[in-house]
């Protein structure tokens, strides 16, 4: 008879256990079914292997804006699998913003300098939660932002990635999809973009018990949390790299003709308002009824319009 397991060497063992399989360190397999891959990434491989030179921007909202997370980790293992590549990197995530305000910012934020080779963006936490958007502008934003990529910079590649708040989190665990990732989803299918579905994978981690919601950080991932996301978009960086995809890339029509692909800033000064319903004044409830605002933002004045035109 073999002897027992004295209580306490079982409870470091399990914890040990529990530990390894919450590794975020882990490599995420390339055929992880939150990855989708559903183009090559040909022209960040010309930048990378052949012109040695490589310009990465970010764009999305205060999971994007932090420093320290997928923005630092990305580049960081980018650095270091292409040493002889000269990087160049924008962060242009901005807290509370939603993807609406992303079709209108793009091409002045990130393309308004120089061109980009890679660009990561995630929006789908703020269209949930900041903006609280119904599908109709979850799609309109995000499909804006990549038709503007596509048509305006045809040899910058895209890769969308779909954190999580509780709410997302807990529909995910029941079998649901967030209405933002749904339809951010179904623009990265129909325009033939790779996307990381960092909540699916946060969901199943937590209904398979491997690690938690706490564990993970929270909306504002931690390092951990950080470390898994940016292990799924190395992943998929790396599987579309490996993809043998040389037929140019075609424009797709709009999913909707409403998207924000013409969206861009013109100074308030200059605006010439229509009848189309246009307000203007302090950023406050009775112009945003829905959603967040921040304190940083409240000092500005605001001009809203629901309508093109």
């Amino acid at each position: 008879m073999k002897p027992a397991l004295a209580p306490s060497m079982l409870a470091f063992l399990m914890v040990m256990q529990m530990a390894l399989a919450a590794d975020p360190s882990a490599a995420i397999a390339s055929d992880n079914p939150n990855l989708h891959i559903r183009a090559g990434l040909p022209n960040l491989k010309q930048r990378l292997e052949v012109d040695k030179e490589c310009r990465v921007a970010f764009l999305g909202g205060s999971i994007t804006q932090n420093t320290g997370g997928h923005t630092k980790m990305v580049p960081a293992w980018l650095k270091e699998k292409y040493p002889k590549v000269k990087f160049s990197l924008i962060n242009v995530g901005l807290g509370s913003t939603c993807s609406t305000s992303g079709a209108f910012r793009v091409e002045s934020h990130i393309f308004g300098k120089e061109d980009v080779d890679l660009l990561i963006v995630e929006f789908a936490v703020n269209d949930d939660q900041d903006a609280s958007h119904p599908a109709r502008e979850c799609l309109r934003g995000m499909e804006g932002i990549i038709r503007q990529v596509h048509a305006n910079h045809p040899k910058c590649d895209v890769v969308m990635v779909q954190y999580v708040n509780p709410g997302m989190l807990a529909k995910l665990q029941k079998g649901e999809v967030p209405t933002s990732i749904a339809a951010h989803e179904k623009v990265a299918k129909h325009h033939g973009v790779i996307s990381v579905n960092v909540a699916a994978e946060v969901a199943a981690a937590a209904n398979a018990k491997r690690y938690t919601w706490k564990d993970y950080g929270g909306t504002h991932p931690g390092q951990f949390g950080y470390r898994v996301a940016s292990n799924m978009i190395i992943a998929a960086i790396e599987t579309g790299l490996a993809k043998k995809d040389n037929k140019p890339r075609k424009l797709q029509a709009p999913l909707d003709a409403g998207s924000y692909d013409q969206g861009g800033f013109v100074a308030l000064k200059e605006a010439k308002l229509s009848d189309k319903g246009w307000r203007l004044g302090r950023v406050g409830r009775e112009l945003l009824p829905l959603g967040g605002i921040r304190g940083q933002y409240e000092s500005y004045q605001l001009l809203r319009g629901d309508k093109p035109g």
